[in-house]
């Protein structure tokens, strides 16, 4: 979660997870989004590709998605999509995130 914490905090966000984290520990109940969490309607959703995370994000303005295998399903519904390590484009995506804010 540090990372995610980290690009929140750059950008004024939140951070809001998949059932699998909140199972595996690695995040708190109340971070949950999607067909069995939280909706949200922010400007900007930065996804790494939990389809289930579509029920609750449809309200977003933009959608980007970030993930190594181009046939993910919520590609389909993304704004903007990168394909890439999550977590070798962050750094790039929130530079270019903050020049538009």
């Amino acid at each position: 979660m540090k990372l995610g914490t980290y690009s929140c905090k750059v950008v004024n966000g939140s951070v809001g997870t998949p059932r699998s984290a909140v199972d595996a520990g690695y995040a708190s109940y109340d971070m949950k989004m999607g067909q069995a969490g939280t909706e949200v309607s922010p400007k900007l959703y930065i996804a790494s590709g939990a389809v289930q995370h579509l029920a609750g994000i449809s309200a977003s303005d933009y959608i980007i998605v970030i993930n190594i295998d181009r046939k993910v399903p919520i590609f389909n519904s993304a704004n903007y999509g990168v394909i890439g390590d999550l977590h070798k484009v962050i750094e790039e995506i929130i530079f270019l995130v903050r020049r538009m804010i």
